[in-house]
């Protein structure tokens, strides 16, 4: 019998606070708010339309009227490609000066005791409005690469 190498084991949440450490730092200078997706199959089902904006180092969603909501991405299930500015969740990707409707639920503050947050929002990106997003709506989606 052989000796098999150990590696010490990780609890989830430390899995996923190195997978959202990591998805930060690959997400070309943007703020990517992460939180963990919730198991328990609950999804606010609250709908948000807007055009998808980076402002400075934040990724948001500017509604018809001009107000800018701040979004939060869950975790795992989200990819940010900092090249071509899309963001995909779950499978459905949009990009950047896209209108796009986005399913989920108002944060009351990064205290919410609904968020357990793997990233949290930067100042900037927290302040005002904060939207956390559980789907993106498939309509007016970009379609799958081939």
């Amino acid at each position: 019998m052989t000796d098999q190498p150990s590696f010490p084991s990780v609890g989830r949440s430390t899995a996923f606070a190195i997978l959202g450490f990591a998805l930060a730092a690959c997400s070309g200078g943007l703020s990517l708010p992460l939180f963990e997706a919730n198991e328990s199959g609950y999804i606010p089902l609250a709908q948000i339309t807007g055009t998808l904006t980076v402002r400075g180092p934040c990724l948001v969603l500017v509604k018809r009227a001009g107000e800018t909501t701040n979004l939060a991405w869950p975790s795992p299930g989200t990819a940010w490609d900092p090249e071509v500015q899309t963001i995909t969740v779950d499978g459905v990707q949009v990009s950047t000066g896209q209108e796009v409707t986005l399913i989920g639920g108002e944060v009351h503050g990064l205290a919410d005791d609904g968020i357990d947050w793997l990233t949290t929002p930067l100042d900037e990106c927290a302040t005002g409005n904060l939207w956390a997003v559980h789907i993106i709506s498939e309509e007016g989606a970009n379609p799958p690469e081939p």
